[in-house]
């Protein structure tokens, strides 16, 4: 298959320059590209080692062309633009491990799995604008401190971005979009989320992903009710993998010394939780029995100053009704 490609001089917003082969239209579906041939006229003192950023444009890729970085051993862009990209697995990107961008904007990609970018020391920029994103395993960017863009705009579930350089975005650090990812996860089917827990059965790995996290996501919402339900779900389907996790999670939100609980609530948590803390459970009893006394006696002193005052008010109103 012959391959009809345009080799120039591409600049991306922020300035920086790549030497490009934007593959044009296609019909024919692309996948291995060793038989293929790349048919184009290089610029002047330029050939296939000086190629950077490879782009596919309308063309027909469900999954990532193999072979390319034999054809163009210097790459450091790749990008797929309307060209029917469906699935992004962490194998077919195996050999792109030097990448410092990749692009798929208006394809078909639904799901991005935890590892996808696993070992992209060097990748800085990701952009998966207008895609079918309903599935983002919440560790996908957990390896990245520094990137430099991320875009998911444009997809159903994950329309979020992020720009190193551009604060006016929706999200000004990239700990915030990453949170969003875990929100977003969260509020997945239940059979999504047990599925990417059994793939990492270890406690000590599901707390790493989720610990820390659950915790400050879960505090945050309203109810106890929804901050413990995923749980209760786990337990019932005997994932005993994420007891340990569970437990974690109550204990510190009944922290004596959590002051983002109400004792009430603390009391309620414990009782939920099922947990061995009768002593802990007994003192938040006596505890909120003393806060509800204390409010009783309050009450009954509002009381008595409010009858002392109406008495003295109908007292002098009755003294000047007899003058």
């Amino acid at each position: 298959m012959k391959l009809n490609c345009k080799f120039n001089i591409f600049k991306f917003p922020k300035g920086d320059e790549f030497y490009q082969c934007k593959v044009l239209k296609i019909d024919q579906e692309i996948h291995q590209l060793e038989e293929l041939e790349f048919i184009g006229q290089h610029l002047p003192e330029k050939s296939n080692s000086d190629v950077t950023f490879v782009e596919f444009c309308d063309t027909n890729c469900p999954k990532v062309p193999q072979g390319l970085t034999k054809i163009f051993p210097n790459l450091k862009a790749l990008g797929f633009y309307n060209s029917k990209l469906k699935e992004l697995s962490t194998a077919d990107l195996a050999e792109y491990k030097s990448l410092v961008k990749f692009i798929s904007n208006r394809n078909l990609i639904d799901f991005l799995p935890g590892d996808l970018f696993e070992g992209f020391k060097d990748l800085k920029h990701i952009d998966l604008y207008d895609n079918k994103l309903g599935i983002i395993e919440p560790n996908l960017l957990d390896s990245f401190d520094d990137l430099e863009y991320v875009s998911f705009i444009g997809n159903p579930q994950y329309a979020t971005s992020y720009d190193k350089s551009a604060h006016y975005l929706q999200y000004t650090t990239l700990n915030d979009v990453k949170n969003h990812l875990f929100e977003r996860f969260f509020h997945l089917k239940f059979e999504i989320f047990s599925d990417f827990v059994k793939k990492y059965p270890e406690p000590e790995q599901i707390l790493k992903f989720y610990g820390q996290k659950a915790l400050n996501y879960y505090t945050r919402m309203s109810t106890l009710d929804t901050k413990y339900r995923l749980y209760d779900e786990l337990r019932q389907q005997g994932i005993e993998e994420f007891e340990e996790i569970d437990k974690k999670l109550r204990e510190k939100c009944v922290n004596l010394e959590d002051s983002n609980l109400e004792l009430s609530e603390k009391l309620e948590a414990l009782e939920h939780s099922k947990l061995k803390m009768d002593e802990k459970i007994e003192k938040l009893k006596i505890e909120l029995q003393n806060e509800k006394q204390e409010k009783v006696k309050l009450n009954k002193n509002l009381q008595k100053q409010i009858d002392s005052l109406a008495q003295k008010i109908q007292s002098a109103l009755l003294v000047n009704f007899e003058k």
